[in-house]
């Protein structure tokens, strides 16, 4: 085997003697062993030389890596030495703040509510008969005033009653003059039969006062005492006649306050045969038509109230509880009554606002609604016509205030309790604040009673958030209690 390691010194030697070799042999041949001989050599002395260099490469490289770590370690060694960084300071987060504020205006919510009408009423026809007439005015949608005649009945059958009944009554009150005069003439006709029984009594005492009984015949004394028994008889009879007179009497004067009575009836049957409006309003239903035949107590027309709307809404608890305490307790009347409340009825139409004033008075049905919870309760609109808008149109206001309009009903509440006012960003989720102390965070929690979009209504138990606080209004990152901070100027 030949030596080809590049740290073997005797490569050079053995390539020297390849070469004499080669020489003396093409000496002693001729040139076809010489070409013979040379050609096999050449291969191997190449790749002996490139192994050679192949080596002298990796050293060098190994070399040069000493080299450079040795000066590293040089430059290292030999400089300064590193300067020490400065403590860190703690960065405080500059916070917008606002001051908390006590709240003594009321509390302001708004709940949706449908107007309906304050009365509709059906009125009915009172008497049976035809419709002889019907005003051009009682129509669907027509508005009529307060005892405005709409539909006639016809009379006729009214009108002959009412004169049947005066004539009857007529008769009887004659009757009743009869019998005062023949009760008159019986207390006369009384009064000469007594004077005739006082003459006929003194005449049979004057026979019963005579001793010598032979005056008079005893037939004489019997026809004295006869009469005085005939007059007796004939003051009997006339005081009988004046009791029967004087029962007859109250017979027809009975009759005549029958008599009265069934006039006043007929008549009012007659005024009834013309239908009027009992209110000021707007028709809604008119089934009747002219030349019909209607039968009593048959609805003629309906007729809603304009003069004054209802809203019907419903509340939950909480609000309740706010109108209850709008006066004080030793003042409240509990029970299915609150205070009247003012409120504000607003309805938008082509983003403009109109407003009505009314009053929350009383329950819709003095209970809780099962499905929602919620409490129904009635508002009351005196002044339907009386609209307020911001619009310089007056042309594009409602009228009035019209039954199934879907409105919002401002309640302006009073509770007679402490409330504070901060802006809606102190609030953080979980209901609670970052105050401000000593510019330090300090998290206090809050009972919100009312939001709206720029500020917080809270109550004041007088534990947690008093008026004059404090608190962060801005954004915090990773806030913690009793973390520094600091007032951000404001302009």
């Amino acid at each position: 085997m030949c030596p080809s390691s590049p740290n073997n010194g005797g490569i050079f030697v053995n390539q020297d003697r390849s070469l004499s070799h080669d020489t003396s042999s093409d000496a002693d041949g001729n040139g076809a062993s010489r070409h013979k001989h040379r050609a096999p050599t050449t291969a191997p002395r190449r790749r002996r030389v490139g192994a050679w260099i192949a080596g002298l490469g990796r050293h060098a490289i190994s070399l040069l890596i000493v080299i450079g770590s040795f000066a590293v370690f040089l430059a290292l060694s030999q400089g300064s030495a590193p300067a020490i960084a400065p403590p860190l300071v703690e960065a405080k987060p500059a916070v917008e703040v606002a001051v908390v504020e006590t709240h003594d205006t009321g509390i302001d919510f708004d709940v949706d509510g449908v107007v309906i009408p304050f009365e509709e009423i059906e009125v009915p026809a009172e008497v049976a008969g035809r419709i002889a007439y019907r005003s051009p005015n009682c129509r669907i949608g027509h508005t009529v005033k307060k005892d405005e005649v709409l539909v006639k009945i016809d009379p006729q059958d009214y009108d002959l009653e009412v004169r049947r009944l005066e004539e009857q009554l007529a008769q009887a009150r004659a009757e009743v003059q009869e019998l005062e005069v023949q009760i008159e003439a019986s207390k006369r006709q009384i009064e000469l039969a007594r004077e005739d029984l006082t003459i006929k009594k003194r005449e049979v005492e004057r026979y019963e006062k005579i001793e010598d009984p032979g005056v008079y015949s005893q037939s004489e004394i019997d026809t004295a005492r006869l009469t005085e028994l005939q007059a007796r008889d004939a003051l009997q009879t006339e005081i009988d006649q004046q009791l029967l007179y004087e029962t007859r009497r109250t017979r027809m004067a009975s009759a005549c306050e029958l008599a009265s009575r069934q006039l006043e009836k007929a008549r009012l049957d007659l005024g009834r045969a013309e239908i009027r409006s009992p209110i000021d309003g707007v028709i809604t239903e008119e089934p009747v038509v002219e030349g019909s035949y209607i039968q009593l107590g048959s609805t003629a027309m309906i007729i809603q109230d304009t003069s004054c709307m209802e809203i019907r809404c419903s509340l939950r608890m909480k609000e309740m509880h706010w109108l209850w305490q709008s006066v004080a307790a030793d003042e409240a009347e509990w029970g299915y009554h609150f205070p009247e409340t003012p409120v504000t009825v607003i309805y938008d139409m082509d983003s403009v606002r109109y407003r009505w004033q009314g009053t929350m008075q009383y329950y819709d049905g003095g209970k809780v609604d099962e499905r929602t919870r919620l409490i129904p309760c009635r508002v009351r609109v005196c002044e339907p016509s009386k609209v307020e808008t911001d619009s310089a149109s007056v042309m594009s206001a409602p009228p009035s205030l019209m039954a199934g309009m879907f409105v919002t009903v401002r309640v302006h509440s009073k509770p007679n309790l402490s409330l504070l006012k901060l802006p809606e960003a102190a609030v953080q989720p979980g209901g609670t604040v970052w105050r401000l102390v000593d510019e330090r965070l300090q998290e206090v929690p809050v009972r919100v009673a009312h939001t709206t979009a720029e500020t917080v209504v809270a109550y004041d138990d007088g534990t947690g958030l008093q008026p004059g606080d404090v608190v962060v209004v801005s954004p915090l990152a990773a806030p913690t209690e009793n973390m520094a901070v600091a007032r951000m100027e404001t302009k």
